[in-house]
C-alpha cells in the first residue's frame, strides 16, 4: 500500500548522442551542466516504489511539472 507522502526529485540523464536540440541541465553528480534529458521522478517514501516519472521536461515548462503532478 502506498503512503500519502511522495519524494519528488529532478534529475539529469546525460545524453551522449548527436545534438538534436537537447538542452543543457545541471548535473550535481558531475558538478556542471551537461547535455541531458531533464526528468522528474516521484517515489513513495515508505515503499520506495517509483509512482511517477516524466522525461519530457524542458526549461520552459519545468516550473509547471510540480503542479501537474
Amino acid at each position: 500500500m502506498l503512503s500519502d507522502t511522495q519524494n519528488l526529485d529532478y534529475t539529469a540523464i546525460q545524453f551522449y548522442g548527436d545534438d538534436l536540440g537537447m538542452e543543457e541541465n545541471w548535473s550535481g553528480k558531475r558538478g556542471k551542466a551537461v547535455t541531458s534529458f531533464q526528468t522528474v521522478v516521484a517515489q513513495d517514501s515508505d515503499s520506495g516504489i517509483i509512482t511517477y516519472s516524466d522525461a519530457t521536461i524542458m526549461h520552459a515548462n519545468q516550473d509547471d511539472v510540480i503542479l501537474e503532478f
